[in-house]
């Protein structure tokens, strides 16, 4: 990666940031792992290296290593139960997405509980981090049981993620950081705003059949991928799509992101240069193949850099060059996206 095609953050950034989805339905095998994704995996049901989301790393330091990635907050966050004062406390849009995120997480394996207070969450909506320690980040291979292993240390949950109830400003929050016990050798993702004028390319190891009835057993080995395009917001209103999320639309074969897909890019493309612009939250329906709602990476890249930058001060994040952007978005007739949020971070 050249000099001109990023510009470095955290330390000072320039101007130019309902189903979660065995292996995407539809599409073909990758033959890549684009933005470095990897799989989050844990110890359930007897079965060790259960792929349950998938997790992109970001950033690096001097020697070309990182310690931090970023996936979906639900992925990483103890499910509250229905009952639970949390759920109770909802308004009925935010019960509506937290139904979305609550039968994909118990799709994916997980277990429900009443989670305990956090102490950097929201006032009466609290979302408790997973317990790290049986958890395990696989990376730098397609075939997941190939790859390099990674120890997870914490994962970092923002104060906004609340399960599907919305802050203020319109936003759902589905989205966290992960910092491993060591660095890992692997490039990190180059994040950019979301281009609408370009195909999003999904990867993932998430189910292959879009039918809730076959999801049986753990994840297989083998990285897939297939193309979709951001489409209206209007698409995926059942879903409840927030003000930092976007609507990915369906491909001609009717497949896309499944469960296990969770966390997992939308990468686009700016000239020879791969981006990381959207994260895989959920669906609009309980079967895939269906339009998706992903978060976008970008609108909350003050709140990526003060938790790396806190945590790190020589970690830098790479994020497209603006000027790319804009040439880009000129040669396809189409408006710049918004780039304030990690213009003015770092």
């Amino acid at each position: 990666m050249t000099s001109a095609a990023v510009t470095a953050t955290a330390v000072g950034l320039v101007a130019g940031p309902a189903t979660p989805a065995q292996a995407i339905v539809g599409g073909h095998r990758a033959s890549e792992n684009l933005s470095g994704i990897g799989a989050m995996v844990y110890d359930h049901n007897q079965v060790p290296d259960w792929d349950t989301c998938a997790a992109h790393p970001l950033g690096s330091d001097e020697n070309g290593q990182t310690r931090f990635l970023v996936t979906a907050a639900h992925c990483v966050t103890v499910m509250p139960g229905p009952q639970s004062q949390q759920v109770r406390s909802m308004t009925d849009d935010g019960r509506t997405r937290y139904e979305k995120f609550r039968r994909a997480a118990e799709k994916a394996g997980k277990t429900t509980g009443d989670p305990g207070f956090s102490p950097g969450a929201a006032a009466g909506l609290h979302s408790t981090p997973e317990d790290p320690a049986t958890w395990n980040f696989m990376y730098g291979n397609v075939n997941r049981f190939a790859a390099e292993k990674a120890k997870i240390k914490r994962f970092i949950v923002p104060a906004g993620w609340a399960w599907g109830e919305k802050d203020e400003h319109g936003d759902v929050w589905d989205q966290g950081l992960v910092e491993m016990e060591e660095p890992i050798q692997v490039e990190g993702a180059l994040v950019a705003p979301v281009l609408p004028w370009a195909p999003v390319t999904l990867q993932g190891w998430g189910k292959e059949t879009p039918n809730p009835e076959s999801w049986k057993g753990p994840l297989g080995p083998w990285l897939k991928e297939t193309d979709v395009r951001v489409t209206a917001r209007s698409e995926c209103a059942a879903a409840g799509i927030g003000r930092d999320e976007v609507c990915l639309g369906t491909p001609p074969d009717r497949g896309g992101p499944c469960m296990g897909d969770s966390g997992g890019g939308g990468d686009q493309r700016v000239g020879p240069y791969v981006v990381l612009t959207v994260l895989v939250s959920r669906g609009t329906a309980e079967h895939c193949g269906t339009a998706n709602v992903a978060t976008s990476v970008w609108a909350h890249g003050r709140w990526i850099l003060s938790q790396i930058h806190a945590a790190d001060s020589q970690t830098r994040v790479a994020v497209a060059d603006p000027a790319q952007i804009r040439e880009a978005a000129a040669r396809h007739h189409a408006t710049v996206p918004a780039q304030t949020d990690f213009a003015a971070a770092g």
